[in-house]
């Protein structure tokens, strides 16, 4: 992104917040802070920050505010810097989104479901302590949307030998080695653009959480073969703005970091329930589930995974080897 365009972004969010109300700091003062999230509310991810949202206010007891905006403030790709500047208090998003600034939060797509391993390993510290060193911001929560993360869905099947070859496939950074590896050619769009650009022929297919198709219709638009095995763990975050945190009462701080590890454990089983209800509706409307040609069925997974992790290297340098080598270490790495 050109310096340009990030003072012109930052200048719109600066101009937004005007409208919306007072500074972060005043909110501190006044006990009420401003969520900013990548995602509309027909998203299903969303229901993550919604029960966060919920579980606060109700273990606060009227003594904290939360309030949400999403990406019509704010596009999913530029809100990093506005939460690292104080703009707003938290940011629920992914870490593809803001990859070119960090790499570490892309790396959670490739561990085991395991939250309370992933904390015990020291790699959710690791990953706070960075955020907070770099950004401002403090990790509070890595919420899994179910046991199984991604996959590709496509407007017709890949073929027994060439796979994807000649394809364009929708997807942010994490899933462009495995779409490479696959013979295909990534495009990013951001969510609003996937639907016109799957009817219009401008992708072939697209790469998301295994939840979501419903909500979306994209198989409306022809995309209706979707791939088996899934890939990786999704997980979306919730980051603080670190002098928002610590301008709170210790009791506030407290709550906010408790209820961070509830909602990983919530998010499994409300999104497992979640997905096979939609998978029953989904096959209904003509949605179907294919696995991989056999020449790639059995590589997908690891493509995927080391793909991420080559990622989180190629991003954040030696941070990121020392993240890779945490994980490796610690066992964390999916399979």
């Amino acid at each position: 992104m050109s310096a340009r365009r990030v003072l012109t972004s930052f200048a719109v969010v600066v101009g937004t917040l005007a409208v919306l109300g007072t500074a972060a700091s005043e909110a501190v003062a006044g006990s009420s802070l401003k969520i900013l999230r990548s995602w509309p509310p027909v998203i299903e991810a969303v229901r993550n920050i919604e029960r966060y949202h919920e579980q606060v206010e109700k273990a606060a007891a009227g003594e904290l505010k939360l309030s949400q905006v999403g990406p019509e403030v704010v596009p999913p790709f530029e809100q990093l810097n506005p939460v690292s500047a104080g703009v707003f208090d938290f940011l629920f998003s992914h870490g593809a989104y803001h990859s070119g600034s960090n790499g570490l939060l892309i790396g959670v797509d490739a561990l085991k479901l395991d939250p309370k391993k992933l904390r015990e390993s020291g790699l959710f510290e690791y990953i706070s302590n960075n955020y907070e060193k770099r950004h401002g911001l403090k990790l509070l929560a890595l919420t899994p949307t179910g046991q199984d993360g991604y996959h590709m869905v496509l407007k017709s099947l890949p073929d027994p030998e060439t796979g994807i070859k000649g394809r364009k496939i929708r997807g942010t950074s994490t899933y462009h080695p495995l779409i490479k590896k696959l013979g295909g050619s990534p495009v990013v769009l951001s969510f609003g653009q996937i639907f016109t650009a799957l009817e219009k022929g401008v992708v072939d297919g697209y790469c998301w959480p295994v939840y979501g198709l419903l909500a979306t219709k994209f198989y409306e638009a022809g995309a209706k073969y979707v791939m088996r095995p899934t890939l990786g763990v999704s997980r979306s975050f919730t980051l603080v703005n670190a002098n928002a945190f610590n301008k709170l009462p210790k009791k506030l701080q407290t709550i906010l970091v408790e209820e961070g590890k509830k909602v990983e454990y919530w998010s499994i089983k409300f999104f497992d329930d979640f997905i096979a209800k939609e998978e029953k509706q989904l096959k209904a409307l003509g949605v179907t589930y294919h696995d991989y040609p056999e020449k790639f069925r059995p590589h997908v997974r690891k493509w995927f995974n080391e793909g991420v992790l080559d990622l989180v290297v190629k991003y954040s340098k030696a941070d990121g080897q020392k993240f890779v080598d945490m994980a490796r270490a610690a066992n964390m790495v999916a399979e």
